[in-house]
């Protein structure tokens, strides 16, 4: 069995205003954090909740029938 490490990084311990260079900086997060940087300090995002994903599951499936009947181009997934 095989066991694995992962780096903790403090992101309270950080001095002064966070910059772009410091966000690039930090290890990938193993819960998929998600980071984002206002006028210097670093926000986490709570990752989405249940209902959260069924709406947005639903509006993406009701807007790509839409377009499919309208014949407008679209494709879905990554580029």
């Amino acid at each position: 069995m095989a066991i694995m490490s992962v780096a903790e990084t403090r992101v309270d311990d950080h001095e002064g205003p966070w910059t772009v260079e410091d966000v690039l900086a930090l290890p990938e997060h193993p819960a998929r954090a998600r980071f984002e940087l206002v006028d210097g300090v670093l926000m986490m995002s709570p990752a989405p909740d249940w209902d959260h994903q069924t709406v947005s599951s639903e509006l993406h499936s009701q807007i790509k029938a839409a377009l499919a009947r309208s014949g407008a181009p679209f494709r879905s997934g990554k580029r």
